[in-house]
């Protein structure tokens, strides 16, 4: 019988530590579920266990138990268990009865990976020991187990609902109603990974069970369960993000997250160059954005523009844009054609447009003569003129008058005006500004017509520009003969 009520052996403890296991062969001394009560001597006194290592041949921590008195063996304190009494197990485990009480305010629950490879859970009663020496730790069968700290691996706070539940399932009865009413208890708990594990075992017992199958997601199709996943699997589909979607999906969507992943790069390489342009590092700055080629910078440059009040800064963004030579890198040079408000960055801009000779860049100035701004009819009329496109004189002669709203300043306060004038009219009242409607015959927009139909000026007379446009267009129009 193992002898009890004693200090361990530094013997044994160096079996233990080294390895070794001075209780080899007495692995039915230990049992799944302890006395509920703590064990005590003939005397009344309370076994205190300390965790040492680990027998190998049934995975569980070995304790060696001594006792605050002295005398008596295990089997007399414990009521003349021994290692061949063990305690038996219950048939249905008391807690599943319904829900335990909760422990003390603040009560931290542990799970205890040691260095042997055993794993202890139960409440930790010392908590706030600094620095760390051991670990004391109430099982769920009210035993305390202090262990060293030198033997921990790793430890983990955990919910006091594992805790009950790792000594609840080793007493379960491996039927099909042991484990669905330990499933239902773990659902009650919201123990999710614990509960599939019962109702998967439960069709390792009754694979027809109906209810463990529909809740592991089962479906009958012809007379088969089959899961969700296996179906989307047969038609095509993958798990992608939490999702079902077809595998073409998936590439797209890896690629935008590429796509996205260097922009932000770029966002922050630029963002930097930017900030060291006026330092000892401007050198540099100018250096690395004089590299830069790559189209995914382009956001990236187009924040650096808005953000910049440089125009000198400004026009090492422009150049770069029109490295790149995209599409969207395009769009953005001619944005600022006609945003930026020095002249110099607007005029590099066409220059660098003039040089792709591209038909969207030309639709995109046509469309803002247009525009309820008439700075940007007359910016986009110049930049018309520097793109040479004759394709345009319809357009422009359909901007030379434009009309818009005008604020002017008004009189007396509570003075009622009403203005009249060539080509506009407006009524406000006194203290506030006049919102006049206003003719503007456009400067810039007549130069770009002179230019593009090589001298041709009608002035800001609309009627004959359209009679002398439409003119050109009946004599470019050629008649095929026909052929019979």
């Amino acid at each position: 019988m193992f002898s009890g009520c004693r200090t361990p052996s530094l013997l044994g403890v160096q079996h233990l530590l080294a390895g070794e296991d001075p209780l080899m062969g007495r692995e039915s001394f230990f049992w799944a579920s302890p006395p509920q009560a703590p064990p005590r001597d003939a005397l009344g006194h309370q076994f205190t266990i300390t965790v040492l290592g680990k027998i190998a041949a049934c995975g569980v921590a070995v304790v060696w138990l001594w006792c605050w008195g002295g005398g008596h063996s295990f089997g007399e304190s414990v009521g003349g268990l021994s290692p061949e009494n063990p305690p038996l197990a219950e048939p249905t485990p008391k807690l599943l009865e319904g829900p335990s009480k909760e422990g003390p305010h603040g009560s931290s629950f542990v799970r205890i990976k040691l260095t042997t490879g055993s794993e202890v859970v139960g409440e930790l009663l010392n908590p706030t020991e600094l620095p760390r020496k051991s670990f004391r730790v109430r099982l769920n069968n009210s035993m305390e187990v202090t262990i060293p700290r030198e033997l921990v691996e790793d430890f983990a706070q955990i919910r006091k609902e594992l805790v009950e539940y790792e000594a609840l399932w080793p007493q379960l009865p491996d039927t099909v109603d042991g484990h669905w009413q330990l499933a239902e208890w773990c659902r009650e708990r919201s123990l999710n990974a614990e509960r599939e594990r019962h109702l998967r075992r439960i069709l390792e017992l009754d694979p027809n069970h109906t209810e463990a199958r529909r809740l592991l997601g089962y479906i009958s199709r012809d007379g088969q369960w089959t899961t969700r996943e296996e179906l989307m699997r047969a038609d095509g589909y993958v798990l992608y993000g939490g999702r079902w979607v077809l595998p073409q999906v998936v590439r797209l969507m890896e690629q935008k997250q590429k796509i996205e992943t260097a922009q932000s790069e770029w966002k922050q390489k630029i963002n930097r160059w930017q900030g060291w342009l006026d330092t000892n590092r401007g050198a540099l700055a100018r250096e690395q954005i004089a590299q830069i080629n790559d189209p995914f910078a382009v956001n990236a440059l187009v924040d650096a523009l808005k953000s910049e009040k440089r125009p000198w800064a400004r026009l090492l963004f422009v150049d770069a844009l029109a490295r790149i030579g995209t599409t969207r890198a395009e769009q953005a040079l001619a944005y600022w054609a006609l945003a930026d408000p020095a002249e110099e960055v607007r005029l590099t801009c066409l220059d660098h447009l003039k040089k792709r000779h591209s038909p969207a860049v030309v639709d995109y100035f046509v469309g803002r003569l247009r525009s309820a701004d008439n700075v940007e009819v007359n910016r986009a009329a110049v930049a018309l003129a520097a793109l040479g496109d004759p394709s345009a004189v319809g357009a422009l002669i359909e901007a030379l008058v434009t009309t818009h709203k005008i604020k002017i300043a008004s009189g007396n306060p509570g003075q009622i005006t009403t203005s009249f004038g060539t080509g506009g009219t407006g009524f406000s009242v006194g203290g506030g500004p006049t919102v006049v409607t206003q003719a503007v015959q456009n400067r810039q927009v007549l130069d770009a017509l002179v230019t593009l139909t090589g001298g041709v000026n009608f002035g800001f007379d609309q009627n004959r520009w359209r009679a002398w446009y439409a003119a050109q267009r009946r004599s470019e129009t050629t008649i095929s003969p026909r052929r019979d």
